[in-house]
């Protein structure tokens, strides 16, 4: 019997201009369709069962013979091309083609580029029609229906669950893999994901100056988020669980990830060697520059009507933080901190386990997802503001946004703000909430972090002025043990593994004083990384007070005691006003931060709201880190000068100490730096950043910091440098207070040194000082005029190498090329370079784009180019103490200069790019 059957009935086509979709700006895409021709019908056996879309060959004849079964079971769509047929049936051979539709509706809404293929890191957005039967109960819970109702925020009522799979072997197609997944499985990456509830919005300012959301309709009503981390082939399988029983196992969806630049997910737990910073799965080495731009906060702004007295922004006010984050992109920021506020953006506040209210700014935080992949921006999450578990809302006087007005007080009926801590049934809503913001959000490869809570040791404060964090152990261990319930139960539980950390404001000590939080602190301890908030007005507690309570090697530090990436999540002046007179504070408070062993510079608090353009200060400290600083390679160590023996353990807490020790030398200069070894014996680096240690507003004082002082009642806090430094606005001063001590630099050896001006990366005349025995000591340079900022930033390598760049082989990226005259290292020939200091020479810039500048403290008789094997290809006579050497002849490369003077050679590696 020869039969061809197609048993197609109504195609299941999802796309452009259908009727199931009415909002034009979030139109899906079919699913993808796998194209067949007549080596897949050669196949043995010939069942084809893609279960989302077939195509046939058009212009084509398919031969079926013999005793050949075909058949074709789509999910979705069978494309029937003109000129396609079936021919040469035979004997029992037959061709079966049939839809198998689903009773949910599965369609594709990002990307929108190309179907059936995800770009690595991007969002990969799927959207499920569920039966009417089940959408009709989820109205009838908005509606205030009591009976047949289902709660489509509450997982215990409703669940999507989605495994991701990833074969190893990409060479298998899409049909073998179908028919062999129990083979496979054992070779097979796993990642999970789940649905969430989705309303979309449109804003509209016709009526509103502000603007207000306007619901779009669509018929997918819930959402599956996922970005593949590996290329190849990935197989969907989705779940739909009614009422805690599974109703619904769609057909396998399967899409290709195709490369792209993305290093991959930054690694929760995964740290570089040093434990001080963040690595992408890749393993290459993260390093966040950038602030909070923490909520919308427009001012002056009008909400629509139906959102009650919590929240405070409408549309324009995220539009308005959107266009921060643009700006910090622009001028070379990668990290963000955002806070999910109760004011704006937080998902649970009017009632708890319904979050429908909050769905327009569900929305409005899609956007800024969706911004941050755009512009390469990573984000630090605070998912809770501690604000909401405060008796008192410090920041207002209204509570409403606190205690009082928490759904956990107020719906709950808990007997206390404490209890929440303890309670089962508040734990059950918080971690429905914590899944729905990672279902949603939980996709991107831009989380940097996830902190459970802002700043956890001010909760169940301000009332009474009682510090219960600090004052009752038993209090401090239900918090701690919440937070680390909160983060097994993402990377555990929810498997999300993310960086998971904590946050801390810069009272470290509480009532306490020094005997702080950091002993015996689970939270810390079990965290992935640690966070920070120093606030003062004081110049040495900004500066070494910040860098004592990362590094000090006394034990209690955040960094010594619990070796765990820190970060200093924010910082600033206590009086932000004083920004309005000037910015020199914050421009040092960005440089010195990015020196003291962070996985990140500090993250900046204030002017993120634009009031004064700050954001230029990021473009070259993310030059300077992207170019130079490798932490994937090279241990870093923080370092500072002046500094403290450990012993004096309370010094950054009595800033008024009697400092003999830091007294003694009369510096003009303070330096934050950061050491490394490098490949060979002897080969220690360093960078860092140096400053005019009287570049502080309380020494520049003017009409406007005075009317501040008088204003505000505000205690001037003098200048609290124990060493009570030159009161000298300018930067330049004579050399006796231009000296710079270095610690861990290795001895006899010859450094040269790079100096940039750290806002506009100019390089200066570079530099070189000799490492004889006892202590390093290193010259500001004379040459330059400081200006705005009285800084500066320098890299310090040995002397005829080249720093490491990020992403390079360290044994590869630099080359020894010892001067004729030293042609050995032993001690007499080190004795000897110690001894011949005078002779100075200097080439720069290096790396040049042209033209190379060498000067010499001795008359320069010629100088040879040679390529990089030693073969000479050019000389230049000069007979001069100074040349210049033009490039631009020559390919781009990388070249050896040897410099003839007359007492000696000199020989130097250059980089024409």
């Amino acid at each position: 019997m020869k039969t061809i059957v197609f048993l197609i009935g109504m195609l299941f086509f999802i796309g452009s201009g259908t009727t199931q979709i009415s909002n034009p700006y979030n139109t899906p895409l079919p699913i993808d369709c796998w194209a067949l021709n007549q080596n897949s019908f050669n196949l043995n056996p010939n069942i084809f069962k893609h279960f989302s879309c077939f195509e046939l060959p058009g212009n084509n004849t398919v031969s079926v013979t013999g005793l050949r079964e075909v058949e074709l079971s789509a999910g979705k769509e069978i494309h029937l091309k003109p000129g396609f047929s079936v021919t040469n049936l035979s004997g029992n051979g037959n061709f079966h083609a049939m839809i198998e539709k689903e009773d949910v509706g599965v369609a594709v809404f990002a990307p929108l580029t190309s179907l059936g293929e995800v770009p690595k890191c991007e969002k990969l957005e799927l959207g499920l029609n569920l039966p009417d039967a089940i959408t009709d109960q989820i109205e009838n819970y908005f509606n205030g229906v009591p009976h047949d109702a289902i709660n489509p925020f509450d997982p215990d009522q409703i669940s999507i669950e989605a495994n991701f799979i990833h074969y190893t072997n990409e060479s298998l197609n899409y049909y073998e893999q179908h028919i062999l997944p129990l083979a496979l499985r054992n070779t097979a990456t796993v990642r999970q994901s789940f649905g969430f509830y989705y309303e979309e919005f449109h804003t509209d300012y016709s009526v509103y100056t502000d603007g207000n959301w306007i619901r779009d309709t669509t018929s997918f009503d819930f959402r599956i988020r996922f970005s593949p981390n590996e290329t190849g082939v990935w197989r969907t399988e989705i779940k739909i669980f009614v009422q805690g029983q599974l109703l619904y196992t769609l057909k396998p969806i399967y899409f290709r990830c195709t490369p792209s630049n993305c290093p991959g997910f930054i690694v929760g737990g995964a740290t570089t060697n040093d434990n001080r910073h963040f690595v992408f799965e890749n393993g290459d080495e993260f390093f966040g520059i950038g602030q909070n731009i923490a909520w919308a906060d427009k001012p002056n702004t009008t909400m629509p009507p139906g959102y009650g007295p919590t929240r405070t922004q409408p549309p324009s006010g995220y539009v308005q933080q959107r266009e921060y984050i643009e700006d910090l992109a622009e001028n070379g920021g990668n990290l963000v901190r955002i806070l999910s506020a109760e004011w704006t953006d937080a998902l649970e506040w009017e009632k708890l386990g319904d979050y429908k209210k909050s769905m327009p700014f569900a929305w409005e935080f899609d956007q800024t997802f969706d911004l941050l992949s755009e512009k390469d921006i990573y984000i630090l999450w605070c998912m809770q503001t501690h604000t909401a578990f405060m008796y008192e809302n410090p920041f207002s006087a209204d509570d409403s946004q606190a205690w009082p007005g928490n759904p956990y007080n107020t719906q709950l009926g808990l007997p206390t703000l404490e209890s929440f801590f303890t309670d089962s049934q508040a734990w059950d809503f918080y971690k429905k909430k914590i899944r729905y913001l990672m279902a949603r959000w939980g996709y991107s490869s831009k989380i940097a972090g996830l902190q459970p809570f802002s700043e956890i040791n001010e909760i169940a404060g301000n009332d009474a002025n009682v510090d219960p964090y600090f004052t009752i152990t038993s209090f401090r261990e239900d918090v701690n043990n919440r937070v680390i319930e909160i983060k097994n139960y993402i990377q555990v539980e929810l498997k999300y593994n993310f960086n998971i950390g904590t946050s801390f404001t810069s009272d470290l000590g509480g009532s306490n004083g020094k005997d702080d939080i950091t002993i015996d602190n689970d939270a810390m301890s079990e965290a992935d990384f640690n966070d920070w908030h120093p606030y003062s007005d004081g110049r040495n507690r900004n500066l070494g007070g910040r860098w004592g309570i990362i590094n000090d090697d006394s034990g209690w530090a955040l960094f010594e005691k619990f070796n765990k990436p820190v970060i200093i999540g924010e910082n600033g002046l206590n009086s932000y006003q004083l920004y309005d007179c000037k910015e020199n504070d914050w421009h040092n408070d960005l440089w010195a931060s990015s020196m003291m062993g962070g996985w990140a510079t500090g993250l900046p608090w204030y002017l993120w709201k634009g009031e004064h353009n700050t954001r230029e200060n990021f473009n070259f400290v993310r030059e300077f880190f992207d170019t130079y600083i490798d932490f994937k390679n090279i241990d870093w160590e923080p370092m500072r000068w002046p500094g403290v023996p450990a012993s004096w353990s309370n010094f950054f807490w009595n800033p008024d100490l009697t400092d003999d020790y830091a007294k003694k030398f009369d510096n003009y200069f303070e330096a934050l730096y950061m050491t490394g070894d490098g490949d060979h014996i002897n080969d220690k680096r360093a960078f860092g950043w140096v400053h005019n240690r009287s570049d502080y507003w309380y020494n520049k004082l003017t009409n406007c910091e005075n009317a501040i002082i008088t204003s505000n009642n505000l205690i001037a806090p003098g200048d609290d440098d124990p060493n009570n430094s030159v009161i000298i606005n300018s930067g330049n001063g004579t050399n006796k207070y231009r000296k710079l001590r270095m610690f861990h630099m290795s001895n006899y050896q010859i450094f040269d040194i790079r100096w940039f001006n750290p806002l506009t990366g100019v390089e200066y005349i570079p530099t070189q000082e000799t490492h004889g025995s006892g202590d390093f000591i290193v010259t500001i340079p004379n040459n330059v005029n400081f200006t705005q900022y009285n800084d500066l930033v320098f890299l310090m390598y040995p002397n005829n190498s080249s720093f490491y760049t990020p992403g390079s082989n360290s044994p590869g990226s630099e080359i020894f090329v010892l001067d004729e005259n030293n042609d050995k290292k032993d001690s007499s020939n080190l004795n000897k370079i110690v001894e011949e200091t005078d002779f100075n020479i200097f080439v720069y810039p290096n790396p040049t784009n042209q033209v190379v500048n060498v000067n010499c403290s001795e008359e320069i008789i010629s100088i040879e180019i040679c390529n990089i094997m030693g073969e000479k290809i050019s000389t230049k006579v000069v007979n001069d103490t100074s040349t210049t050497i033009d490039m631009i002849d020559f390919s781009r490369a990388v070249y050896i200069l040897k410099i003839i003077c007359l007492s000696k050679n000199h020989i130097v590696r250059i980089v024409y790019q």
